[in-house]
């Protein structure tokens, strides 16, 4: 089983808007965290497992990503909003095999979010189709 909470998969951008695919790729986890904390958390996850140079990884370190109280005190100053778009195959049937589905992701729970960033430099380098496996979670509970 992956450590990763989520597979999340860029369906489309515009500006400074993002639509993600995330998938729950974990048995463990039954939600989609969407708030501003975890879209901030998810877009790093990105940035840092391709190492990707931008302007997002300009402005956040991976000591960053660790730190509740910074991401929690920054959260606004890169997203704007986020919304949950739709959902399908959640919850998961009691009895779900998550290490079954895993490879094609068919039958995962899975939703649709936008993420609105501050500025579209903080979403520039994310093209439609790029996957990576990220670890959010509500870091308020935290602060």
């Amino acid at each position: 089983m992956s450590a990763a909470v989520y597979s999340a998969e860029v369906v489309e951008t515009s500006g400074a808007k993002v639509k993600l695919r995330l998938y729950i790729v974990h048995a463990d986890e039954h939600s989609f965290c969407v708030k501003k904390n975890c879209a901030l958390q998810i877009l790093w996850d990105q940035v840092n497992a391709a190492e990707i140079k931008c302007a997002l990884g300009n402005e956040m370190t991976l000591a960053n990503r660790l730190d509740a109280k910074w991401v929690i005190s920054n959260e606004d100053r890169f997203i704007k909003s986020v919304k949950l778009i739709e959902t399908k195959n959640h919850p998961a049937p009691p009895g779900f095999s998550f290490k079954k589905h895993l490879k094609k992701k068919v039958g995962l729970p899975q939703a649709l979010i936008e993420i609105v960033a501050t500025d579209k430099k903080w979403i520039e380098h994310l093209k439609k189709g790029e996957t990576w496996d990220t670890a959010p979670y509500d870091m308020e509970f935290y602060v």
